[in-house]
């Protein structure tokens, strides 16, 4: 039997979600362990699982999809799916009990993203649902990596979720001026568009400020946001109808790395 073409995802900014949080994690150990390993690939296949999942349940609820792609997005669920179980045992053997939880709550989002696709195809609040599950990738490796679970963790992910969400508002913004099919907007047209964006934005510097004044973290986090908040805001006021989709992927997954070593570096200060 001929076997199928992969499925992989289309949605190239998921992999800075997943994989963002989960390298910062596995950085707040002195080595890299070989269990965090175990785990990059077994979140890895379930995270490629979604896609040909999700198709199965549109073809279950009446979308076709046509004989060969079914079989298709069958078995590459199985592989992927089958895969992250057996890189999930070792971890399990060793005793990281956790991560049944954490990869309970993951998968949750993960349904309630599709849930809500089901509504409106394309919102704010689904791709926030599902950024909320890729982030806990963070508080997982941080767990396999130190051996324990606590505030850093939670502020880890805390913290990748109010950053990938400033580029869920920022792209939804950009499709909604698209959307127009305008060339140019008025300053008001561009308030209007993007006013959930820069409020979005200016709400997670003001959090993230009540962190550091509480001393959960420290200032450089704060500095990790400061790249995307003024893309946001410069964004906005320059704001027209044309959208180069490939330009933006990358400047977005430009920002998630500079984030990514922002939090590294903060993770190392004393």
């Amino acid at each position: 039997m001929k076997i199928p073409q992969p499925v992989i995802t289309k949605e190239h900014g998921a992999w800075a979600v997943l994989l963002v949080p989960l390298i910062v994690g596995a950085s707040s150990a002195d080595r890299l362990s070989p269990d965090v390993l175990f785990l990059a690939v077994s979140a890895l296949s379930f995270f490629l699982g979604y896609v040909p999942i999700e198709a199965l349940l549109r073809e279950r609820f009446g979308v076709r999809q046509g004989a060969e792609r079914v079989r298709q997005f069958r078995f590459w669920a199985a592989v992927y799916i089958a895969a992250g179980i057996l890189f999930a045992i070792p971890l399990l053997a060793l005793g990281y009990w956790l991560l049944l939880p954490i990869s309970c709550l993951g998968a949750a989002a993960l349904i309630g993203a599709y849930v809500l696709t089901r509504v409106s195809p394309k919102s704010v609040g689904s791709d926030l649902v599902a950024v909320a599950g890729l982030t806990l990738t963070g508080p997982a490796s941080y767990y396999v990596a130190t051996g324990s679970i606590g505030r850093a963790a939670v502020m880890l992910w805390l913290f990748s979720f109010l950053f990938f969400g400033c580029g869920v508002f920022y792209v939804h913004m950009k499709i909604r001026a698209a959307g127009k099919r305008k060339r140019t907007f008025s300053l008001n047209e561009r308030l209007s568009l993007g006013g959930l964006n820069l409020a979005y934005h200016l709400a997670v510097i003001f959090i993230v400020g009540v962190f550091i004044a509480l001393h959960f973290t420290i200032p450089i986090v704060l500095v990790a946001f400061v790249p995307v908040t003024i893309h946001a805001i410069v964004g906005t006021i320059r704001l027209s109808g044309q959208v180069q989709l490939k330009k933006l992927g990358l400047l977005l997954l430009g920002q998630a790395g500079l984030f990514g070593l922002f939090l590294i570096a903060a993770e190392h200060l004393p």
